[in-house]
């Protein structure tokens, strides 16, 4: 059987993730490791790889993905960040802009 697809590291969950119940055989983490435990895996490789392509024919078969991942989002984290470093070198410029103008 060929295999067309991609590797993916591990992702470990979050803070605000849902918390994963191993005996109750659901994982909210892609992490290979507890995904392992769970499904009572005495070893299980350091990575994850998701399929791509149509269904296969045979029954039982993992379905693969349909699409390519999207890359993570993080324009909102960044905008805060760097808006915020510069609200803070306003202050910053205030201040010392009322003290050299007292002298």
């Amino acid at each position: 059987m060929t295999v067309v697809g991609f590797v993916h590291p591990p992702a470990r969950a979050g803070w605000f993730a849902a918390t994963d119940d191993v005996a109750g055989r659901r994982v909210f983490s892609l992490d290979p490791a507890t995904i392992g435990a769970a499904l009572g895996l005495p070893a299980v490789a350091p990575f994850i790889l998701v399929a791509l392509g149509p269904p296969p024919a045979l029954p039982g078969a993992p379905i693969p993905a349909e699409h390519l991942p999207r890359p993570p989002n993080n324009h909102l984290q960044y905008a805060i960040t760097w808006y915020g470093l510069a609200a803070a070198l306003a202050v910053v410029f205030v201040t010392y802009a009322r003290k050299v103008s007292r002298a």
